[in-house]
C-alpha cells in the first residue's frame, strides 16, 4: 500500500510537522504603523462628516463632553465598548472637532498591526505584504477612517484573536 496515509495505533498518533515560527524585528512595526496613519490622515483631517455615521458619532462624542451617559442619554446600538472608546480618543484629541476619529485612525493601525503580526509569524516578506495590503484595503480604509463602529469592532475582533494565537503557542 504505497502512497497510502499511515493510520495512527491507538494511542500513538501522527507526530505533526512543527515549523518554527518567524521572529519580525519589533522595528518593522513602527514604519508600517506609520504608513497606516499616513494613508488614513487625510481623511481624518477632512472639514466635513465622513459619512453619515461619522456626523452621528461625533455629534455623540459632543454629547459627551456635556456629561451625557452613553446608553443612558447618548443612544447606540453598537457594543459596550465603543462610546467608552469614542469618549477616550476625544480626550486624547483634545475635545478638539476630529477628535472622536482618533478611534477610528488607532483601530486601522491596530488592524494592519494585527495583520501583519500573524501573517509574519510565517515570512518577512508575508509581514510586509499583508501589512501594506490591509492597510490599504478598501473596506478596512472606509471603516477605520471616518468614524464608525465597523472598523472599532474589527480591530477589537482582530486583537483578540492575536491573543488567542499568542497564548496558544506559547503553550
Amino acid at each position: 500500500m504505497s502512497g497510502s496515509a499511515r493510520i495512527p495505533e491507538k494511542g500513538n498518533p501522527i507526530p505533526q510537522a512543527h515549523t518554527p515560527l518567524r521572529s519580525i524585528p519589533s522595528w518593522w512595526y513602527a514604519p508600517l504603523a506609520m504608513f497606516a496613519l499616513g494613508v488614513r490622515l487625510p481623511a481624518f483631517r477632512a472639514p466635513a462628516e465622513l459619512s453619515y455615521d461619522d456626523g452621528v458619532y461625533q455629534a455623540a462624542a459632543i454629547s459627551m463632553r456635556t456629561g451625557a451617559l452613553p446608553f443612558r442619554q447618548v443612544f447606540s446600538a453598537q457594543g459596550p465598548l465603543f462610546y467608552p472608546a469614542v469618549w477616550f480618543a476625544d480626550l486624547l484629541g483634545f475635545r478638539t472637532d476630529h477628535a472622536p476619529r482618533i478611534a477610528a485612525v488607532a483601530a486601522g493601525i491596530a488592524i494592519t498591526i494585527c495583520a501583519a503580526w500573524l501573517a509574519g509569524r510565517k515570512s518577512a516578506a508575508a509581514f510586509w505584504v499583508v501589512g501594506i495590503l490591509v492597510a490599504t484595503s478598501g473596506t478596512i480604509l472606509r471603516t477605520t477612517s471616518a468614524l464608525t463602529s465597523d472598523g472599532i469592532a474589527f480591530a477589537w475582533a482582530l486583537m483578540a484573536l492575536c491573543l488567542a494565537v499568542s497564548m496558544s503557542s506559547s503553550t
